[in-house]
């Protein structure tokens, strides 16, 4: 997974054997505003991982992004956790 400033977006590519990534693109997606929750979107990411192990927050598989910046509430930036099924449902 890679991503893609340009578009505040994030692009997950193939593995093939289970080490080698290929060109073939898997799936794209953004991390968006939640407004119910004042939650910002993520834009400009600089560093980005995913875990197999659990995340505070009721996060069962971990997807954790550095976002530029932190709109709600105005702020530096920070970092925004979420659960990779959430992310498997939306590129299938």
């Amino acid at each position: 997974m890679v991503a893609c400033e340009g578009d505040d977006s994030y692009v997950l590519y193939e593995i093939i054997d289970g080490t080698t990534p290929s060109l073939a693109v898997a799936g794209k997606f953004a991390i968006s505003n939640n407004l119910e929750l004042a939650i910002d979107g993520v834009s400009e990411t600089d560093g980005l991982t995913v875990t197999p192990a659990a995340l505070p927050g009721d996060h069962e598989e971990g997807l954790i992004v550095q976002d530029g910046y932190n709109r709600m509430p105005q702020a530096p930036q920070n970092f925004k956790m979420m659960d990779w099924r959430e992310v498997k449902k939306a590129i299938q």
